[in-house]
């Protein structure tokens, strides 16, 4: 259910259909050991919203370091989202993830 939630949360800031599009997690289980994180955070946010990314290029099972990298290669994401996730901070991802939220609330409020 959250895959759909992520791709209608993606087509709120954008008019664009796409052709061909993947959904990724962004953070992994794996990845406790690359990022600086409490692990309860960690634990919820690899659950959340927030932690899906849609992409216009084929997903990687990679590391966090090296997905995010990966991840410049794509054509939907700013360079400022780019910048952002290669910062892995939770701080940013925690905020990902309410903005998400808060674009599906306005949707389905039929709000802009």
């Amino acid at each position: 259910m959250n895959y759909g939630y992520a791709l209608l949360s993606f087509y709120c800031d954008r008019k664009e259909s796409l052709s061909k599009f993947y959904i990724d997690k962004i953070v992994n289980l794996k990845d406790k050991n690359r990022l600086n994180w409490h692990e309860k955070d960690l634990n919820t946010f690899v659950g959340s919203l927030g932690n899906l990314i849609v992409l216009d290029i084929p997903k990687r099972n990679k590391s966090i370091l090296d997905k995010v990298k990966y991840y410049e290669k794509s054509k939907l994401l700013t360079s400022l989202e780019k910048k952002q996730l290669l910062s892995i901070e939770y701080s940013y991802f925690k905020e990902r993830d309410i903005k998400q939220k808060e674009k599906l609330v306005k949707f389905f409020k039929g709000e802009k």
